[in-house]
C-alpha cells in the first residue's frame, strides 16, 4: 500500500468523483483510478460502486477511510517536524487566557523576544475552550490557562503558578468594606461575566446556584480592560484573579469567602500535546517561564 494512493482514495472519498479528485490534486484521472484499483486488488475488497454517474463509498471503502485519515495526518505532522528540525524551525504560537495575559504576558513577550529575536513569536488570546480547538487543530504550540482533569489526561503539561479568583468592586463599593465576600453577598450584585466559552463561567455559576440563586450578569465580554472600565466607573462588580490588582490600585479586589479550596485557589499550566516534538522553541519558552519566578 502507497500512501500516494490512500491521499488520491481519500481525495474521491471528499469529492465523489475520480475527476474532481483528479483536479483537486493537479493528477489525471486514470491515475487516480489505478490507484482505487490496486487498493481494491490489494485488500480483495470493493471500495466504491458506481450509482449513475456519482461513486458512493461502500463499507469497507468507510473503513479505510477512517483509518486512512489517522496515517496521512501522522505522515504531514512527521513531514512538517523533520522540515521544521531541518530549518531549526524559529516560530512559535502561544494560546492564553484574557486574565492570564493581563498578568503576565507583557513581561514574558518582552523578555522572550529579547533572548530570541530569531523566533517569530505570535500569542492569540481567547476562552479555553477556542483555545484547545486550535491548540489540537495545530494552530498553536502551547496553551497557558487554569487546571483541568480533562486537560491534565490528554495533554503534556507543566505548573506554572496558582492563582485565587476573587471579586472585583469599585472603591466605594458597600461590599469594599468587608475582609471577603460569599456568594450570598453577591445574589443581587449587577456583575460583569465573561464571554461564553470562559471556563469560570461553570464555576461561578454553580457556587451561586449553591446559595439558590444564579448571577446578576448584565453584560459578558472577554475584554479584561472593558470590565475594569465598567467597573471604576461604579456599574458593575466582576470576578478577577485577586493577584491583578497591582494593575488596578484603584479597585478593590477582595477574596472570595467560601470553603472550597478548588475553587478558592487555581493551578496554571502550560500545555502541549502529548505526541509532539518539543522543539527548541519551545523549551526555550518553558526556560523564559520558569526564569520570571511567576507568584499569584
Amino acid at each position: 500500500m502507497k500512501l500516494s494512493h490512500l491521499e488520491y482514495f481519500s481525495a474521491v472519498c471528499r469529492l465523489g468523483s475520480t475527476t474532481q479528485a483528479a483536479s483537486a490534486l493537479s493528477i489525471s484521472q486514470p491515475a487516480i483510478s489505478a490507484a482505487i484499483r490496486d487498493l481494491e486488488n490489494e485488500f480483495g475488497v470493493l471500495l466504491f460502486v458506481r450509482e449513475g454517474k456519482r461513486l458512493q463509498i461502500t463499507d469497507a471503502g468507510k473503513k479505510l477511510y477512517d483509518l486512512s485519515q489517522d496515517i496521512l495526518s501522522r505522515t504531514e505532522n512527521a513531514v512538517q517536524v523533520m522540515n521544521d528540525l531541518a530549518r531549526n524551525r524559529n516560530r512559535l504560537s502561544l494560546g492564553i487566557t484574557p486574565m492570564l495575559a493581563c498578568l503576565f504576558l507583557p513581561n514574558l513577550f518582552e523578555t522572550f523576544c529579547r533572548e530570541y529575536p530569531e523566533v517569530r513569536f505570535s500569542v492569540f488570546e481567547g476562552g479555553r475552550q477556542h483555545l484547545f480547538q486550535k491548540l489540537d487543530a495545530r494552530e498553536l504550540d502551547m496553551v497557558i490557562c487554569s487546571r483541568n482533569q480533562e486537560l491534565d489526561d490528554g495533554y503534556r503539561k507543566m505548573r506554572l503558578m496558582e492563582l485565587r479568583l476573587g471579586i472585583c468592586l469599585h472603591r466605594d463599593h458597600p461590599l469594599a468594606k468587608k475582609d471577603r465576600v460569599s456568594f450570598r453577598d453577591l445574589r443581587d450584585e449587577p456583575l460583569a461575566g465573561f464571554s461564553l466559552g470562559f471556563h469560570q463561567n461553570q464555576f461561578i455559576e454553580r457556587k451561586f446556584a449553591e446559595t439558590g440563586s444564579s448571577p446578576r450578569i448584565i453584560f459578558r465580554t472577554s475584554q479584561i480592560s472593558t470590565m475594569w472600565e465598567m467597573v471604576s466607573h461604579g456599574l458593575v462588580s466582576c470576578f478577577m484573579y485577586t493577584a491583578l490588582s497591582r494593575h488596578r490600585p484603584d479597585l478593590r479586589f477582595l477574596p472570595l469567602d467560601t470553603d472550597d479550596d478548588t475553587f478558592n485557589t487555581t493551578p496554571i499550566n502550560l500545555y502541549w500535546r502529548k505526541d509532539d516534538f518539543l522543539y527548541r522553541d519551545m523549551e526555550n519558552l518553558i526556560q523564559c517561564i520558569k526564569a520570571m519566578h511567576l507568584d499569584g
